[in-house]
């Protein structure tokens, strides 16, 4: 009887077994690294147009910062020329206000105005340097600030413009 036809059959087939064991094995792996990789790229794909609503909004944010910049500005600019006008015999009677105290800048916050509105307001008064600093930190204060009539030094810190305006 020849032993050698069927040992190399039951070889064959051994080998064939092995490779479709492997064969469903390598499938399995490369299907859950397939869900792993859509999983990231979904991921990605998200922090992606977070990323780009971010961008949006402080472009946005900038924006309003600067048109504020210049109504203030224009504001300021009126409101130090008169506070009187009356027109007698068709001319107009300027009556000057009187300058600040040196180092002191005095800002009304009125009711409505957004974080943004405001700190374009401080910038434009030159009480801060940077709205967009000054919007992080009133997010991370996380208190209400209300409106009035403020007066704060040039170039005060930001946490205590925060306190006095959430305080008084």
């Amino acid at each position: 009887m020849n032993i050698r036809p069927n040992f190399y059959g039951g070889i064959g087939l051994g080998i064939m077994a092995a490779s479709v064991i492997l064969g469903v094995i390598h499938l399995n792996l490369v299907n859950q690294n397939g869900k792993q990789t859509t999983e990231l790229d979904t991921q990605i794909h998200t922090l992606q147009k977070n990323n780009q609503r971010l961008h949006r909004q402080l472009s946005f944010l900038r924006q309003e910062s600067a048109n504020l910049a210049k109504k203030n500005a224009t504001v300021r600019t009126l409101s130090n020329r008169s506070t009187q006008h009356s027109n007698r015999n068709g001319k107009v009677a300027v009556k000057q206000l009187p300058s600040s105290t040196a180092g002191f800048v005095t800002i009304v916050v009125y009711p409505g105005m957004s974080v943004a509105n405001i700190a374009s307001l401080l910038s434009s008064s030159g009480i801060i340097a940077s709205p967009e600093t000054f919007i992080i930190q009133a997010i991370k204060y996380n208190r209400p600030l209300r409106a009035g009539k403020f007066t704060f030094q040039v170039n005060e810190s930001i946490s205590k413009i925060l306190y006095v305006m959430a305080t008084n």
